[in-house]
């Protein structure tokens, strides 16, 4: 993307068009176009001109919200989709997920997370379009049902792909909606030290090799999987970095390790219970949901204590 981003705006409200194209004038001299119909927006991405961001808010255009992401996606299958909806539920964020949206946000969004957002997205653009790192056009499925009185998604995408990235931002959304802010800042962490071990030592940086990524959200808990297609590992083997901290990121460093490598002692502080597989390269990850009327110190979250072997 060596010219200014091109960005379309779809909302039927005027002041909303008006408002986010004011927000949006500075970022790297963008070309900002905002529209009020599925039509138009659907001429703006067919002409040659490539938009690099679709912005809008399906409610206020169409009752068929859904269809409209599916059909902006279909006219520009990797251009990143920005939802900001005055409806924002667990139900909302899996369709929109389902049907091609890259990112959600919040209705009125706080101007600076819209911002981080954008820079986000646009960067993405810039990687696929430079054949960066992240390379979304690979293979990938996605799932979203169902389950119980819960729901389930689950993604299956190379380590390289860019579908793994937006997983995780609709999984934070998903939290946001059922933890406090620190509890998702927990599982924030403890969700991207995971997955990042089975793309960098599972499947060895191997872009190509598949990760399976699993998000099961029920009335009492939550829990991930995540499992890659490395040969597996014996968790009780690997030490603990809070013995000694200042040799742990000093033989990290001497045998090409990046710095980081507290995922296990992460995921043991962060969740309720965590399980590996015998082969060692499937992890399960769960956290119970304390709800009103749960006493302190025997709520849901302490009705199981992790196993021995727990760790990513």
């Amino acid at each position: 993307m060596d010219k200014p981003p091109h960005i379309l705006v779809l909302d039927q409200d005027a002041n909303t068009r008006r408002l986010l194209k004011a927000v949006l004038q500075d970022v790297d001299s963008a070309e900002i176009e905002a529209v009020a119909s599925r039509s138009d927006a659907i001429a703006v991405l067919k002409r040659e001109n490539p938009v690099d961001l679709v912005i809008l808010d399906p409610a206020s255009v169409t009752s068929r919200g859904w269809n409209l992401i599916a059909d902006i996606r279909k006219a520009a299958p990797e251009t990143p989709i920005l939802v900001v909806s005055t409806v924002q539920t667990e139900q909302s964020l899996a369709r929109a997920m389902e049907v091609g949206a890259d990112d959600y946000l919040l209705k009125p969004a706080d101007m600076a997370e819209f911002r981080k957002a954008v820079a986000r997205l646009l960067q993405e653009r810039r990687d696929l379009l430079g054949g960066g790192k992240a390379v979304k056009a690979l293979a990938s499925s996605l799932v979203v049902r169902s389950e119980g009185d819960g729901m389930l998604v689950e993604v299956v995408a190379p380590s390289g792909s860019m579908h793994l990235a937006r997983f995780e931002r609709f999984v934070n959304r998903l939290l946001a909606l059922a933890l406090t802010m620190e509890e998702c800042l927990k599982l924030r962490l403890a969700l991207e030290e995971v997955i990042t071990n089975a793309k960098e030592w599972g499947n060895r940086g191997d872009a190509a090799k598949l990760v399976k990524v699993s998000y099961c959200l029920l009335s009492d808990r939550v829990t991930f999987r995540v499992e890659d297609q490395g040969e597996g590992f014996d968790p009780a083997k690997v030490p603990d970095p809070t013995l000694d901290p200042v040799s742990h990121v000093r033989d990290r460093r001497a045998s090409g390790k990046r710095v980081g490598g507290w995922g296990i002692l992460l995921a043991r502080k962060s969740m309720d219970e965590v399980t590996y597989s015998r082969k060692g390269n499937v992890v399960f990850l769960t956290k119970y949901l304390r709800r009103p009327g749960d006493k302190v110190g025997a709520g849901a979250g302490q009705r199981a204590q992790p196993r021995a072997d727990a760790g990513p």
